[in-house]
């Protein structure tokens, strides 16, 4: 028999959350800044386009930020593109 892990467990919180339900305990978030971030951000963009759409850019970018935060109970990581309305 597999083990549930810890992601399995998450999922099914998500989806009682979003059926107004409770699984095993309430659905919680927790994202709160490391104590050992990594120093350095990526280098500036050279223009707005590139800041917006620089794939290489905004990639290393999610990553720098997402490095330097703690995701805590039922917290993940994600990125949004930002680059306008119905943008997936």
């Amino acid at each position: 028999m597999l083990q549930e892990t810890g992601w399995d467990k998450s999922k099914k919180r998500f989806e009682a959350w979003w059926n107004h339900d409770v699984a095993d305990r309430v659905l919680l978030q927790v994202h709160a800044p490391k104590s050992d971030p990594p120093p350095t951000p990526p280098p500036c963009p050279k223009n707005l386009e590139e800041q917006w759409l620089g794939v290489d850019y905004r990639i290393a970018a999610a990553q720098w930020t997402i490095d330097r935060i703690y995701y805590g109970g039922d917290a993940f990581p994600a990125l949004d593109t930002h680059i306008g309305p119905g943008t997936l």
